[in-house]
């Protein structure tokens, strides 16, 4: 029994870990960075720039503007065709 506890508690431990150490990833994500992983933006070379917390994105002439808080999209506002 000691040793399926000495195998299997290093790996429970691992497990229950996992997500804390993905969420400060995820935190440490430059604003530009969730955009560019998150928004699924259509055009093959976008034209992207921040300041801050607002990212804008130009496709043609579709503009998007995100505002990003916390490692996430919160507001996102579109303008024009893509």
């Amino acid at each position: 029994m000691l040793i399926v506890f000495g195998i299997g508690a290093p790996i429970l431990i691992e497990w229950a870990t996992l997500g804390i150490y993905q969420g400060v990833a995820a935190g440490n994500l430059s604003p530009e960075e969730v955009v560019r992983a998150e928004a699924g933006i259509a055009c093959e070379f976008p034209q992207v720039a921040s300041a801050g917390q607002i990212v804008t994105v130009q496709c043609g002439d579709a503009l998007e503007i995100f505002r990003v808080a916390d490692g996430r999209i919160v507001e996102r506002w579109k303008a024009g065709q893509p």
